[in-house]
């Protein structure tokens, strides 16, 4: 085998190493105690017939990182908060008592602990929908559709140096106890746009993994490659 091909070998045995992927990463948090913590604010999202869907900053919520498949376990913030900013056009009917809206918008989940606001997690929707089947609302996006998670500073100290999120990605808010501010299930107009609203969340998130070894790690991978090249051409 020529030098030149022993080379290029050992440079694919390195890059292989520098991109490894290792497994998916999880988030959730369930029903805050006490109700509802998303609100819906008609005509607020920038045109007429959009709205915006905020998030209750006051209200306490129990958010859960499992990176068991990383080899990191579990981590729980027990006084998580979260910061929303969500527009919601006007639904089309796409089914028999079935809605969408195409949502965009950005969210951060945050630690709160001692009342100083430490990101968690960001995710940024360029695109997404908010379905309203008969009696249940769910709202989520997926990398597909131009969702997009960035670490804070929590997630980034749990996940190292070495991991980065990547698609696939997906991120899903299941709505109970979704009433208007008269107290009325029905959140449509006869226009299809959306009356003011309360929600209670529920949410569910993933992300895959990938381990980037450092550059030192990478450069031993391609020497060990090299070498071991060297040694077959000598047999």
């Amino acid at each position: 085998m020529s030098t030149v091909r022993c080379m290029a070998a050992a440079a694919a045995l390195a890059f292989a190493s520098m991109t490894a992927s290792a497994g998916i990463i999880t988030f959730n948090f369930p029903a805050p105690v006490g109700g509802g913590s998303l609100l819906n604010i008609r005509s607020a999202g920038g045109l007429p017939d959009s709205g915006l869907m905020i998030a209750d900053q006051s209200v306490p919520l129990t958010f859960t990182v499992d990176a068991t498949a990383e080899g990191l376990g579990v981590t729980t913030f027990n006084n998580a908060r979260m910061f929303m900013t969500i527009t919601l056009p006007r639904a089309t009917q796409t089914g028999v008592d079935v809605f969408t809206s195409n949502i965009s918008g950005t969210f951060t989940i945050y630690d709160y602990t001692g009342d100083t606001r430490v990101d968690i997690l960001t995710a940024t929707l360029s695109g997404g929908q908010f379905v309203k089947a008969r009696g249940s609302h769910v709202m989520g996006s997926d990398s597909a559709s131009g969702l997009t998670f960035t670490p804070g500073p929590r997630l980034s100290a749990i996940l190292g140096a070495d991991r980065q999120l990547v698609a696939p990605q997906l991120a899903t808010f299941a709505l109970s106890n979704v009433l208007t501010f008269g107290g009325s299930p029905e959140i449509l107009r006869p226009d299809l746009t959306f009356e003011s609203f309360t929600a209670t969340p529920t949410f569910s998130g993933s992300s895959e993994v990938l381990v980037i070894p450092a550059p030192g790690a990478a450069a031993l991978a391609g020497i060990g490659g090299l070498t071991i090249m060297r040694r077959r051409r000598r047999r």
